[in-house]
């Protein structure tokens, strides 16, 4: 194999490689945005779980302090 041969054959082999991280750069940044909107998720659930807390407490508070107004028999 000459010596251009073996630099043809580097060559290609360095393309092929770009190539490869190119396309993981691109898997990457596409799981990041996957991840990244599972966080937004979690974070809206979480929040809607509070609030949804939230109102239960409140509704007991309110249920509590109705059944103290009954007249006890």
């Amino acid at each position: 194999m000459t010596t251009q041969q073996q630099l043809d054959r580097l060559t290609q082999i360095a393309a092929t490689c770009l190539e490869s991280i190119q396309a993981l750069e691109r898997i990457t940044a596409k799981h990041d945005s996957q991840i990244q909107n599972i966080l937004t998720d979690r974070e809206r659930t979480d929040a809607a779980i509070r609030a949804l807390a939230d109102e239960v407490i409140t509704t007991q508070r309110e249920w509590q302090g109705y059944l103290r107004r009954i007249p006890r028999q």
